[in-house]
């Protein structure tokens, strides 16, 4: 007890936490022969020694990250391929954060991963959610002022899993045929 900083203690009611209540019996129980399936050891030591944190960027992040460091490069005089100039036309940082350009569009807010299902569950089925449509649902996104690459698909992929959507036989995903010849917003 003397390496815990702190502790607390909160009472489950014994219907709310069956595992546990058979695990406390089975140990409180005298080691018996009929219990030999089952192997119980003492720790006398922590099993691992050091805390270890590792912070993980997904892929679908990065994305982001890569922009900015292009824009960030570009903006230094540092030249890029003409291809990547392109690419990356549409792009702007303001502060640190990134929004894509468009031409009959205000600027669009570029969203992480994390951020994308936030946004995408609220407007799907939050206080103002209609449960459209994937393709009506990324419009809806965009004209919100928000962006990511994998929009259409994000959208697709979560109107096929919502439970609500699927009761109602209103099967409201775009055609996986039809979704490749969709231009990004």
């Amino acid at each position: 007890m003397e390496n815990f900083i702190t502790a607390k203690i909160i009472h489950i009611p014994r219907e709310q936490n069956t595992k546990a209540d058979s695990l406390f019996k089975l140990a409180s129980q005298r080691r018996q022969p009929q219990h030999n399936s089952i192997l119980q050891q003492t720790l006398h030591n922590p099993t691992v020694g050091v805390e270890e944190c590792l912070i993980v960027t997904t892929k679908k992040d990065y994305w982001i990250q890569s922009y900015k460091e292009v824009i960030n490069n570009q903006e230094q005089g540092i030249e890029i391929d003409v291809r990547m100039a392109r690419k990356f036309a549409n792009f702007i940082l303001i502060g640190d954060e990134l929004y894509k350009r468009g031409f009959s569009t205000p600027l669009l807010k570029c969203l992480s991963h994390e951020q994308s299902e936030h946004v995408i569950r609220e407007l799907h089925e939050g206080l103002c959610g209609l449960h459209c449509g994937a393709r009506t649902m990324a419009t809806r996104i965009c004209r919100a002022g928000y962006y990511w690459p994998t929009i259409r698909e994000d959208c697709n992929q979560y109107v096929k899993t919502c439970k609500k959507c699927q009761e109602f036989g209103s099967l409201n995903h775009i055609p996986s045929q039809e979704l490749q010849g969709i231009a990004s917003p």
